[in-house]
């Protein structure tokens, strides 16, 4: 195992090293796999993430698998505008921002499988609002990661009209399709957007925000008829013992959370929502079409349930 840590001083700062990958447009292949990450990343500087992909349009095979994240003044990992990078079977536990964040909303093509982040922290002027994984496009394969302790989100599906780059004039996270054509044998009898576990997170388990109407073109005409909305679907969540709702949805077209049948099997797996403080489900408004919950186990409080659950692991700033 590689061990890549800041110094005693890091802790008192909150001032650690920063591990920063940009490889100016040439083709490029990034591998860790067993490091562990600690004390590093600078509080409240942008870009100064602990592990940070920047602009890698080529990352074909590059990963980050079986790795630890943790203790960190930023952001966990960040794949900003870069493409083709599997993180996998990675802890990031206790950063100050997001855990796991694909920003810029040109991050596409990535896949996330059975990653287990928690407590998340907000920054002082950075990140006042966090989630365990925040996701800017939905053209990305999110598969079994495990998503609590936030300070307010598990998960962010955080979906803007353009990319934060105008340079990526093509982009246009908020009318993009969840998931991706992949032949990648993770993704095998899977659908892009399956399964996950989130809990204990201050505010939403999920939290659809601030909108999504998938386009059959995405960027291309606004007209219905021209360039219908097309359906997403997201497979056999479990959200509990969240602080508000279990899955948030702000403004959306065409949502489906549905049970899941695995390839050659008998058992349905459903939808689960349990003790989530608020409500299970939220639906805010509907741009177009319907939104569906199938297969759904939704309990509002057993008798598991107690207030004090509630309570994010740290305390909660912003707007909320």
């Amino acid at each position: 195992k590689v061990s890549i840590r800041g110094d005693d001083s890091s802790v008192s700062s909150k001032f650690g090293g920063h591990i920063f990958i940009n490889s100016l447009g040439r083709p490029s292949y990034v591998y860790l796999e067993r490091v562990e990450i600690t004390r590093m990343g600078q509080q409240d500087m942008p870009r100064r993430h602990p592990l940070n992909f920047l602009n890698e349009l080529t990352g074909a095979e590059s990963a980050v698998t079986k790795c630890s994240i943790h203790h960190t003044y930023n952001r966990g990992i960040v794949l900003e505008n870069s493409n083709r990078i599997r993180i996998s079977e990675t802890f990031v536990v206790d950063t100050i921002g997001h855990g796991i964040s694909l920003y810029g909303g040109a991050s596409r093509f990535n896949q996330l499988y059975a990653n287990f982040v928690y407590i998340t922290r907000p920054g002082l002027n950075l990140d006042q609002v966090v989630a365990s994984m925040h996701i800017s496009h939905p053209s990305n394969i999110l598969i079994e990661n495990t998503l609590g302790g936030s300070a307010h989100m598990g998960l962010w599906l955080n979906f803007e009209d353009s990319a934060a780059d105008p340079s990526f004039g093509s982009v246009c996270p908020s009318q993009g399709q969840l998931g991706y054509e992949e032949t990648d044998p993770i993704a095998t009898n899977k659908f892009p957007w399956t399964g996950g576990v989130y809990h204990s997170n201050g505010m939403h388990g999920i939290w659809v925000y601030p909108k999504h109407y998938a386009r059959t073109t995405e960027c291309g005409s606004s007209d219905f008829a021209a360039n219908p909305i097309v359906s997403s679907t997201f497979y056999r969540p479990f959200s509990f013992l969240n602080g508000g709702q279990g899955i948030a949805l702000e403004s959306v077209a065409n949502y489906h959370f549905s049970s899941y049948r695995a390839s050659g099997s008998r058992d349905i797996e459903p939808v689960k929502l349990y003790d989530n403080g608020d409500a299970g489900i939220g639906v805010n408004e509907i741009l177009h079409g319907t939104v569906t919950f199938t297969g759904v186990l939704c309990v509002a409080h057993s008798t598991f349930f107690t207030p004090t659950q509630f309570k994010p692991l740290r305390p909660t700033v912003g707007v909320f």
